[in-house]
């Protein structure tokens, strides 16, 4: 299975799918508690977090984790972080 396709496929897809759900949470906004909102609400803002984070930016969180911070192996993009 590829992981790679798989993961590229699903943080595109919340490109559509946030915006949509975000409507449709606003629109029925009036007939659940105020608490349940600010739950349901959670679910758009972290895919638009994830789009910003593995689509938008110019290097992937796997290959800045694996290269750039103290507890990545520096060298290899690949290790710890892999896409699995």
């Amino acid at each position: 299975m590829n992981m790679q396709k798989i993961n590229r496929f699903w943080q595109s897809a919340n490109l559509f799918l946030a915006p949509v759900i975000l409507v449709v949470l606003i629109y029925y906004k009036d007939s659940m508690p105020f608490y349940q909102f600010l739950l349901w609400l959670h679910l758009p803002l972290l895919m638009f977090h994830e789009i910003e984070e593995y689509v938008l930016s110019p290097v992937s969180f796997k290959e800045f984790f694996n290269l750039k911070t103290p507890f990545g192996s520096q060298t290899d993009p690949d290790y710890p972080l892999d896409e699995g």
